[in-house]
């Protein structure tokens, strides 16, 4: 799951807003205050605020493959991705 929340991170710092397939909750009024968006708190302290967010049902649904929900704790849209981890990395 940390895996995951540092990902999100990585990406989100990278990814412009007006990109369809990746975006950016970072960049939207309503995150963008959150400690997860805010380069200056040290990754570990982001990366918990992540943790934090998320439901348990969602921490439970990330764990799947292929296609992952919409993530509302975390502004994030539903999407397609290979990220199956239920047998480790």
């Amino acid at each position: 799951m940390k895996f995951f929340a540092i990902s999100v991170l990585l990406s989100a710092s990278t990814v412009a807003a007006t990109d369809p397939w990746l975006q950016n909750p970072c960049l939207t009024d309503a995150f963008a205050d959150a400690v997860f968006c805010d380069p200056s708190v040290p990754i570990d302290n982001r990366v918990q605020d992540m943790l934090d967010r998320l439901t348990w049902d969602e921490k439970v649904l990330l764990v799947g493959d292929q296609t992952q929900p919409e993530i509302p704790s975390l502004g994030l849209p539903a999407y397609t991705w290979w990220n199956e981890a239920s047998t480790g990395v």
